[in-house]
């Protein structure tokens, strides 16, 4: 009768851990649902300040930009002009007359 009773008491205690175990592995699944869902949230919110981070670098050069596009219109107007006023004057220099 013991060993039945020790038996007894040793399935009692597997079942005991086996649901404490059930209980232990249905919290971790809901966990990490929680994790996934964090993650998915997170990984959202990094695009979005990517995003806005290179939004707020094109604004901030944009002044900048503005400034250079200026500049670079005056360096090849005066680019144009130089390169005409050489080639006039290697024509007439040849004998090409410029009219």
């Amino acid at each position: 009768m013991d060993n039945v009773q020790a038996i007894e008491y040793r399935l009692t205690a597997i079942e005991e851990t086996l649901k404490e175990l059930k209980e232990v592995m249905i919290k971790t699944a809901l966990q990490q649902k929680d994790i996934d869902s964090l993650k998915n949230k997170t990984e959202d919110i990094t695009d979005d300040l990517n995003s806005m981070d290179k939004r707020i670098k094109v604004l901030e050069l944009q002044p900048y930009k503005e400034k250079s596009n200026k500049w670079e219109f005056i360096l090849n107007t005066a680019f144009k002009f130089l390169i005409t006023g050489v080639c006039i004057y290697f024509f007439t220099q040849i004998g090409i007359p410029i009219k």
